[in-house]
């Protein structure tokens, strides 16, 4: 299935890759791999990533779901707050269990949404998708705009100021920084080749938060 609406623009669809049926024994609660395309916060689009979703569903046995974001961080929690309530098809209930896969910028709209953002609060996620989300995998993530400047001066002109403002520096944007969310536990998995020490950072937070929900 294609071009399903999550939201009120013709932009706001994702696609849904069902498993090939030899692949796909009955899960105890209905799950779903969310695929969140990167391009910089300016190009790409999710029909781009059709035969890796189709890949990943042949491989993991799960169904999964290719998210288009024309506004990034704010569309993709609409989308993650419209697939806890939407039931896929041959499935009685919503998604249980998310696990969401981010590459690039959307590895910081991830982070952005699931670390807590005091300035951003329309990015906040409403208590069931925390409760859903089991698995984040960041691949090549960007979390710190600044240090990332500072190895690519030439990439706030390509698209740092048109994503975050033409300023002199982002530290509200440095999601390696940001405070943990309440929630229960969640695996984070980082393949990491552009922001490195950004992306340890934020792996300490997540052990941090996986260690103190573990006791709760």
């Amino acid at each position: 299935m294609t071009e399903i609406a999550y939201g009120p623009l013709p932009e706001h669809r994702f696609d849904y890759h069902s498993p090939p049926p030899a692949s796909s024994p009955a899960p105890p609660q209905p799950q779903l791999l969310v695929f969140v395309h990167g391009g910089a916060w300016r190009s790409e689009d999710k029909a781009d990533h059709a035969p890796l979703a189709r890949t990943l569903a042949r491989l993991t046995g799960w169904p999964v779901a290719p998210v288009q974001h024309p506004a990034h961080a704010e569309d993709v929690l609409r989308a993650l707050h419209f697939l806890t309530t939407w039931p896929a098809p041959g499935c009685a209930a919503p998604a249980q269990q998310l696990v969401l896969l981010g590459h690039s910028c959307s590895a910081h709209i991830l982070t952005s949404i699931l670390l807590d953002q005091a300035s951003a609060p329309s990015l906040t996620p409403a208590p069931p998708l925390l409760a859903a989300t089991r698995a984040v995998v960041l691949s090549e993530g960007i979390y710190d705009l600044d240090a990332l400047l500072r190895s690519f001066p030439d990439y706030k002109a390509w698209f740092v100021a048109a994503a975050f403002g033409d300023r002199d520096a982002y530290p509200d944007a440095n999601t390696a920084a940001h405070p943990l969310r309440p929630a229960r536990r969640t695996e984070a998995i980082h393949a990491h080749l552009v922001d490195v020490a950004g992306a340890d950072r934020v792996q300490k937070s997540w052990t941090r938060w996986t260690r103190a929900t573990m006791s709760c």
